[in-house]
């Protein structure tokens, strides 16, 4: 059985929609950690040709490191 998952930008987009009464915004909704950083708590960011790592630390803050 195949379950529907929206994509971050399809949830995003439904999110600023609801905070503005159907009115598109001009820069996107808030994502939550949870869902970037997914069930290992790590994003890595390729940014200017630079490897970064965004993680969750056992304290639950962010922290992002090269």
């Amino acid at each position: 059985m195949n379950t529907y998952h929206p994509s971050i930008d399809e949830l995003a987009a439904s999110v600023s929609r609801a905070k503005n009464n159907g009115v598109e915004q001009r820069h996107p909704a808030p994502v939550s950690s949870t869902q970037l950083l997914g069930k290992d708590g790590v994003l890595e960011i390729l940014h200017d040709g630079q490897l970064y790592l965004l993680r969750k630390t056992s304290t639950g803050k962010l922290i992002l490191t090269k």
